[in-house]
Order: structure tokens, then C-alpha cells, then sequence
């Protein structure tokens, strides 16, 4: 049996006191919009699948994005990466804390992961 040493479990205390933290944040988002236990599961059967966006205190929930908005973002973008992630968020925004796409700060580090919102899949071509 492995011991804790009192760093560990310094840092295991303070994830699990970051965990609450952000638990609480989002269960006070939720209120706040009115977002209920249905709502996320029907926008998440409706969207083949919702994602939470946390950027310091402030929440959006998103949707999965299409192939439709993925071309309109490069098409409408003009090669501009900046605006064409704002494209992007702003195609699978439902709801949200309006400062993430309005402060300059939250909205570049929002950004920064959209392109997380495509799942990646394992892809082989094969000559036949």
C-alpha cells in the first residue's frame, strides 16, 4: 500500500477543492440561463452531442458543429483565423455567459479550442 506524502495530498485536496469550485460555477451558470437536466439532454440528442465551455469564471454551452458550419466559417473567413473561429462560435453557441464572445480575453482564450469541438477519429486509406 503506497503512503501519501503531505505534498500529495496538499495537491489532492486542492483539485478536489477546485473540482467544488468549478461545480458550484456551473450549477450557478445553469441557474442563471434556466438550463435544466432535459434541456442539456435534448439539445444533446438534437446536436449529436453538447460541450461545456469554461474560460475563468464564465460558462457557454455549445453544440457540436456540422459540415455546413465548418465551410461557412472558411468560406465567410477569408483566411482570418480569428474570425473565422468567431464564426465558429458564434454557428454552435446555445447559450452562455455573453462575455466570453464580447471581452476580448475570454473570447481569444475560448477560442483557443474550438478546434476540440471535431472528434477525432483513427482514419486509414489503403491502396487496393
Amino acid at each position: 500500500m503506497k503512503t501519501t506524502t503531505p505534498e500529495e495530498k496538499k495537491v489532492a485536496e486542492a483539485a478536489e477543492a477546485k473540482r467544488l469550485l468549478d461545480e458550484q460555477q456551473l450549477n450557478e451558470f445553469k441557474e442563471r440561463h434556466k438550463i435544466t437536466a432535459k434541456q442539456l439532454a435534448d439539445w444533446s440528442n438534437q446536436h449529436r452531442g453538447t460541450f461545456t465551455l469554461k474560460v475563468g469564471d464564465k460558462f457557454a454551452i455549445l453544440r457540436k458543429p456540422t459540415r455546413k458550419d465548418l465551410s461557412m466559417m472558411k468560406t465567410l473567413s477569408a483566411g482570418d483565423e480569428v474570425y473565422a473561429k468567431e464564426l465558429l462560435l458564434d454557428a454552435v453557441w446555445l447559450v452562455g455567459d455573453e462575455e466570453m464572445r464580447t471581452d476580448e480575453d475570454y473570447f481569444l482564450n475560448a477560442i483557443t479550442v474550438l478546434d476540440n469541438l471535431v472528434e477525432a477519429k483513427s482514419v486509414e486509406l489503403k491502396k487496393n
